[in-house]
């Protein structure tokens, strides 16, 4: 990163939200069904009419629907009612998720230094990771899910916006200690969480979600007071260890360790869940490999 006075403009509320309108639709899809799967009267039709908003993404969910992680056989030729009726109401969001993540980052991202694939691989493999821990903590491992996927929206937004407004010479560069947070700070006067959580408040997520986004980096002194912030953390350490983490997030994991005892995690709980996030992990890349 360049040493010298970023000469780009800070960013505004309304540019962010300006920049998010450009994104593919896939999470403000997942904001509606986030909302829709909480309430008891939603049914398949309902979910399936929201997601027809998106051809693309309801032919994928279609395809992924029909594979040995969602319990299909590829042989079967179904409508999108069926393929939702098929993985239940609380796979939902994990189902259109991994069918969507190929719209989070479609293009690399510039102003990090960070290719699709990795970008894609490191919120899959968080999404998993969170949701497998707060299911076996007894958390809204929906929620989890939610959060950890769609965290990294802030990160896409900011390179949109440097896209012709940064120089080569003030692209993120990889060095022990330095963090995304920092280098978005200098250049933009607000971090990649500042836009995500710009971005969910105007796309209506549950608060909830949006709470536990703007706490994960455990820095607030409220934050470990927020269990699902604290799974958001761990879940972001646990895909770091599995390979699927981005250079300027790795100190974000490291800090605060009383969010173990918050979560009461013992070091062969760790062990157990980052192997049960592999194999997910495994089977999500499988099933969109075959999607």
């Amino acid at each position: 990163m360049s040493s010298s006075p970023s000469t780009v403009p800070r960013l505004t509320r309304a540019e962010i939200v300006t920049h998010g309108q450009g994104l593919p639709p896939a999470p403000r899809i997942m904001a509606q069904l986030s909302d829709m799967l909480s309430d008891v009267d939603t049914d398949v039709a309902d979910i399936a009419r929201t997601l027809r908003s998106d051809p693309a993404l309801t032919a994928r969910v279609i395809r992924m629907s029909k594979t040995i992680m969602f319990g299909g056989a590829s042989n079967e030729v179904i409508d999108i009612e069926q393929a939702l009726a098929r993985v239940g109401f609380t796979n939902v969001l994990g189902l259109v998720g991994a069918a969507g993540i190929t719209q989070l980052a479609p293009a690399p991202l510039r102003l990090y230094g960070v290719d699709i694939d990795t970008f894609q691989r490191c919120s899959l493999c968080h999404a998993l990771a969170a949701e497998s821990l707060a299911r076996a903590l007894g958390e809204d491992s929906q929620a989890a899910y939610v959060a950890a996927l769609l965290r990294g929206i802030g990160i896409v937004v900011l390179d949109r916006a440097a896209a012709t407004l940064v120089a080569d010479t003030e692209l993120f560069v990889a060095a022990p200690g330095q963090t995304y947070e920092d280098f978005e700070l200098q250049l933009f006067g607000l971090t990649n969480v500042d836009a995500t959580r710009i971005l969910m408040d105007e796309w209506q997520f549950p608060e909830t979600i949006v709470r536990a986004v703007d706490l994960h980096h455990l820095k607030a002194p409220e934050a470990l007071e927020n269990r699902l912030a604290c799974i958001v953390n761990v879940a972001g350490e646990i895909a770091s260890a599995a390979g699927h983490g981005l250079p300027g997030e790795e100190a974000h994991w490291t800090a605060a360790p009383g969010k173990y005892d918050v979560l009461g995690m013992t070091l062969d709980f760790w062990n157990e869940l980052c192997e049960a996030a592999r194999l997910r992990f495994a089977g999500a890349c499988d099933a969109l490999k075959a999607s």
